[in-house]
């Protein structure tokens, strides 16, 4: 008496729950993931395909710059935007899996700072 049919059975259900718990392959980003409203412990970040507007908690103070363009690379997105005349970016990643979260990705004078959805 052979057990191949019920070895055969038992391989055939460990792939299958191996391949139902592997992590599946990310997705690009694009701008769903960063369009919208983001805050952080001190201010409000507003993204649309063409502004960029902060809004600062402790004196409810609000300003705006025009993006020139978003760039989405790998798990990156780098928002290119106007200060003062001169082209100037910053860099978010780090997005949760729900993506739901993100940080700002630190650079000079820039700290990392985590954002959430609101």
């Amino acid at each position: 008496m052979t057990h191949r049919p019920a070895r055969a059975t038992a391989v055939a259900i460990a792939a299958v729950a191996t391949a139902c718990l592997a992590p599946s392959a990310a997705r690009a980003l694009d701008y769903g993931d960063i369009l919208g409203n983001w805050c952080s412990a001190t201010a409000r970040l507003e993204f649309s395909r063409d502004t960029m507007g902060v809004l600062l908690f402790s004196d409810k103070s609000h300003s705006s710059a025009r993006v020139t363009r978003y760039e989405f690379v790998g798990s990156l997105v780098t928002v290119y935007w106007m200060k003062d005349g001169s082209q100037t970016s910053s860099d978010f990643g780090e997005f949760s899996a729900d993506h739901r979260t993100m940080f700002l990705q630190p650079h000079d004078n820039v700290p990392r700072r985590e954002y959430h959805r609101c």
